[in-house]
Parts: C-alpha cells; sequence; structure tokens
C-alpha cells in the first residue's frame, strides 16, 4: 500500500465545483435557483442570497434538504438566529465598524 494512501485516495474523489446564480433577491427566483442547487445539484452548501426575505427561504430549503445554508450580507431577520429551528444556517454580516 502506498504511503500516501488515505490523502491520494480522497484527492482522487474530491470534486470542488462551483455554481452561480443571481436571485436578485426576487423570492420566486430565490426558490428555483435553491431547489436547483439543493435537490438537482445536490449541493452540499448554497452562499447567498444577501437579503432577508430570500434568505428566510433559503433557510427552510436547508432543513428540507439538510444541507448548509450561508447567509451574508443584508440577512437581518432575527428569525435566522434560532439555531434550533434553522440548524443549517450561518449567517455572515461585517460589523458595523471596521478598522484599518
Amino acid at each position: 500500500m502506498p504511503k500516501n494512501f488515505a490523502r491520494s485516495s480522497v484527492e482522487r474523489r474530491a470534486k470542488n465545483l462551483f455554481l452561480v446564480g443571481y436571485s436578485e433577491c426576487d423570492l420566486a427566483k430565490t426558490l428555483g435557483l435553491g431547489i436547483e442547487y439543493l435537490s438537482k445539484q445536490q449541493a452540499d452548501v448554497v452562499i447567498g442570497p444577501p437579503c432577508s426575505k430570500a434568505g428566510v427561504i433559503m433557510a427552510h430549503l436547508s432543513n428540507i434538504y439538510q444541507a448548509a445554508w450561508m447567509g451574508w450580507g443584508y440577512v437581518i431577520s432575527p428569525e435566522l438566529a434560532l439555531a434550533d429551528k434553522y440548524p443549517f444556517v450561518t449567517t455572515l454580516i461585517a460589523p458595523s465598524q471596521t478598522s484599518s
């Protein structure tokens, strides 16, 4: 057995594919892209959209498909902080003040 068998085995099986779609925070487009990525493409993680109403839709889809969803930007809905309700959700928000 080769010395780095485990590592080379993982590297052969690893496939990184990035899909990009723009929902423009439109609820219908968000739902369509979410289903496309989570159901048809079987994505492990979805990032965005950067708006609260569409973010709540993605949070529900992340529960249905048990896949991680990362909200960013203006995703400030307090509902998304309910970890028991949305265990697959993470939000990334920049601090109000940044230092240089």
